[in-house]
């Protein structure tokens, strides 16, 4: 079973999620903070990182490659409401994947498959 951490602030957008990927047997936890994110990280350590990038208390982008060497085992998807490949900074010296909302389940099935 697959073990998902979600951290976005949307609170709608993560049941969202949960219930979808529920039906595909994953274990989903969500954080609705990158601090409350990291927290949960240290404690679930999950399989894959669903990381929203505007948060409250700050850019997910910022925390990736940071996240990426303490874990690099995870894999992170970074979701952006905007086109995530527009964000200059995302492409340096990181590696993830990048997926815009509204989110496509097929596709995000496919990732995580």
């Amino acid at each position: 079973m697959k073990n998902v951490l979600i951290i976005d602030d949307e609170k709608d957008f993560c049941q969202l999620v949960q219930g979808r990927l529920a039906r595909k047997q994953m274990s989903l936890n969500c954080a609705h903070s990158l601090n409350e994110g990291v927290s949960k990280l240290q404690t679930t350590h999950p399989d894959v990182l669903l990381l929203d990038n505007n948060l409250p208390d700050g850019l997910g982008w910022k925390q990736a490659g940071a996240l990426q060497k303490q874990y690099p085992d995870m894999r992170i998807i970074l979701l952006s409401a905007f086109d995530p490949l527009s964000y200059e900074e995302t492409g340096v010296g990181l590696q993830f994947t990048r997926m815009s909302k509204p989110i496509n389940f097929q596709e995000l099935e496919q990732y995580l498959a």
